[in-house]
């Protein structure tokens, strides 16, 4: 395969049956990226990059594929939607009020998940196992409702006091963690926040999603991107989150929308690779 495109964040399918790993293509009508494993993939960043808000084109990216106008004007760029509790829509200053309004006026969940351990975080209603995918969550477990974006930020921060909202990403491209009692977990924290959280809707039953990830092998942790070369080449050996794994170093495909690149597969191969073993790996951690 070859073909030019610009890159944006790999679209997502959840398999019925969770003994499946999940199903990654660059775009809702591509292939699946399942095919490439132990292929040799080669990218090349063309030079250009366009705005994925604007569509402009721009030098420099920023903020995951925006020009610095848009960086600086665009509520979906501000401060507070990596840190909601700073969110400032009812002081009347939130950039794009109608943006606003839709995205983070909302109902969204805090769930905990196990990126590398224990782990809150936060996502709109609807969303949530599309959001443990692109973090390369092997378990998933809803913790509480709330009315907005800002309401689960504050609840989020106070969790995070304790646990952890952040993964480690060099752990995560590296290996599958063990299994974490997240019921458990989640009866605890629900039992010590829900006072100060009268808003929040508490779960005290939850299912518990496992999650596996298309890897053949685990390469080395190294950080591929754009900045320092513009060719990238190497043999796929799994994806997951939004890392594309190569033999020698990991591309994180989402940090680099915009970014018109071309891409090129080897020739499928007369045996393709067997995903059983490392499925039955990664399900061994859940038992």
């Amino acid at each position: 395969m070859n073909a030019q495109r610009l890159l944006g964040k790999l679209h997502v399918e959840h398999p019925e049956d969770s003994t499946q790993p999940v199903v990654y293509r660059l775009d809702s009508a591509g292939e699946s990226l399942t095919n490439w494993l132990g292929r040799r993939v080669r990218l090349r960043a063309t030079g250009r990059i366009v705005c994925v808000g604007c569509g402009a084109i721009t030098r420099k990216s920023y903020a995951q594929g925006h020009c610095f106008r848009c960086f600086k004007t665009l509520a979906r760029c501000d401060l507070c939607v990596m840190a909601p509790q700073r969110c400032h829509y009812q002081a009347g200053t939130c950039r794009e009020p109608s943006w606003g309004e839709e995205f983070c006026m909302q109902p969204h969940w805090v769930y905990l998940s196990n990126v590398t351990g224990l782990k809150v975080g936060i996502t709109r209603r609807g969303l949530e196992r599309g959001r443990w995918v692109d973090q390369g969550a092997a378990q998933g477990r809803l913790l509480a409702e709330t009315h907005s974006r800002h309401a689960a930020g504050l609840l989020e921060a106070d969790i995070a006091q304790q646990v952890s909202d952040r993964g480690q990403w060099r752990q995560m491209v590296s290996t599958s963690p063990p299994a974490i009692n997240l019921q458990g977990a989640a009866i605890e924290l629900g039992e010590k926040h829900s006072e100060n959280h009268p808003d929040a809707r508490f779960l005290a039953a939850a299912d518990v999603h496992q999650i596996v990830y298309p890897v053949l092998r685990w390469p080395p942790a190294n950080r591929l991107n754009f900045r320092g070369a513009n060719l990238h080449e190497g043999v796929l050996c799994g994806i997951k989150g939004q890392f594309l794994l190569l033999d020698h170093g990991v591309f994180n495909v989402r940090e680099h929308s915009g970014y018109e690149v071309e891409i090129s597969v080897g020739d499928k191969l007369a045996e393709p690779p067997s995903l059983s073993a490392s499925i039955q790996s990664q399900m061994e951690l859940f038992q």
